[in-house]
């Protein structure tokens, strides 16, 4: 889920500088939201690359429904 949120940010994020600066903490935290929130992005995105990548299936509950081992 971190990569999808750090592909989401514009090439100059403070994230891709200086990961610890209260920049990015803001701007991984609205992407990370997001996720969490079932964005319509991330959930086409997850279903897309589920079975490439080995990712377990979404449930009913969407993004934070996602059992992690």
């Amino acid at each position: 889920m971190f990569y999808w949120a750090a592909s989401m940010m514009p090439k100059h994020s403070a994230c891709f500088f200086r990961m610890e600066s209260t920049a990015c903490r803001q701007a991984l935290a609205k992407w990370m939201s997001r996720e969490a929130a079932d964005d319509p992005r991330f959930l086409l995105d997850y279903k897309t690359l589920a079975s490439t990548l080995g990712l377990p299936p979404l449930t009913a509950g969407g993004a934070s429904s996602i059992a992690m081992a």
